[in-house]
C-alpha cells in the first residue's frame, strides 16, 4: 500500500490515511495521516470531522483495512473474532456513514470495497476472516442497490476490487492493483480527488 500512496501523492492527488499506527515511510505533502482506531465509531466520527476541516470532503473512499488471525473456529478467541469483524466489516459501515452523504449531495464520488476470494471460497483456519469478507461484500451490494433506489445520486459509484497475491502477506489474498485503479479513472476526476484510505495493522 505504501507504494500506491506514494505514487498517488506524487500525482498531486490528496490522500488521507486513517491508521492506528504511524506511517512507516516518508510521505509526500499530499499524503495526510490521521491516527484513528477504525473499530471505534466514535473515533471515526471525531477524525472524520478533523479530516473535513483540514483536508476537505474526500471524493473517493477506499475501505482497505483488513486483518486475518488464521486460527480455526474452536481455537480463535471471542476477542479475535470480534476484532476481525470490527475491522473487516463494521468499519466500512462507519466510514461510509461519515463520508457518503457529501458524495450524494454533490452526486459525485466513489466508494471502493477491497474484497477477497475468501468471500466465496472459505478454507480452514480462515472461517472468521471469510465470513467478515462475505459480509463486507454483501454490504457493498446492498449499498449499491440503495444508491440506485433510495438516493438520487447516479454518479456516486461503487466498486469492489478483487484480490491478487501480495508477497509480503504470507500468501494471503489482498488487493495490489490500486495503481491500475487510478490509471483507469478519468483524468478530470483525479485532478480534484481526495482519497481516504482506512488502514489496520
Amino acid at each position: 500500500m505504501a507504494q500506491q500512496l506514494l505514487l498517488t501523492g506524487e500525482q498531486g492527488i490528496k490522500v488521507v490515511v486513517l491508521d492506528i499506527q504511524p506511517l512507516s515511510f516518508e510521505a509526500p505533502p499530499e499524503v495526510h495521516y490521521f491516527e484513528c482506531d477504525i473499530t471505534s465509531p466514535a473515533e471515526i466520527a471525531a477524525v472524520a470531522k478533523e479530516v473535513r476541516l483540514k483536508v476537505g470532503h474526500p471524493s473517493i473512499l477506499i475501505n482497505n483495512a483488513g486483518v486475518a488471525r488464521g486460527k480455526n473456529l474452536l481455537v480463535a478467541s471471542e476477542r479475535n473474532i470480534r476484532f476481525t469483524f470490527d475491522v473487516n466489516t463494521f468499519a466500512q459501515f462507519w466510514t461510509v456513514r461519515e463520508f457518503l452523504p457529501d458524495m450524494i449531495a454533490h452526486n459525485h464520488g466513489m466508494v471502493v470495497t477491497v474484497a477477497s476470494f475468501a468471500a466465496w471460497v472459505t478454507v480452514p483456519d480462515m472461517v472468521d476472516y471469510a465470513a467478515s469478507k462475505a459480509a463486507a461484500y454483501a454490504f457493498h451490494e446492498g449499498l449499491t442497490a440503495e444508491l440506485k433506489t433510495r438516493y438520487n445520486a447516479p454518479k456516486v459509484r461503487l466498486r469492489s476490487k478483487g484480490a491478487n497475491i501480495m508477497p509480503n502477506f504470507r500468501g494471503r489474498q489482498v488487493v495490489t492493483d490500486l495503481d491500475k485503479f487510478y490509471a483507469d479513472r478519468e483524468k478530470s476526476d483525479t485532478e480534484e480527488s481526495t482519497v481516504l484510505v482506512p488502514e489496520a495493522k
